[in-house]
């Protein structure tokens, strides 16, 4: 593998990287997975309460279905 001496000659001799940090791209990419999952969650609420209505519904016409 080498001496460890030898990758400290390689890191130390290297040209630095000037780049700016992926920080945008990270905050873009971690937004879009709270909306989706936001959205997913939105969904699955809405999704439950409408079929607890119609539960309810057909419960309530199955008891009192001929008063209607």
């Amino acid at each position: 593998m080498g001496d460890p001496r030898d990758m400290d000659e390689l890191l130390t001799a290297a040209d630095p990287v000037d780049e700016p940090s992926h920080t945008v791209r990270r905050a873009v990419g971690l937004g879009a997975a709270l909306v989706g999952v936001g959205a997913a969650v939105a969904v699955g609420l809405t999704s439950g309460a409408i079929a607890a209505f119609t539960a309810l519904v057909r419960a309530a016409m199955e008891h009192w279905g001929d008063q209607f």
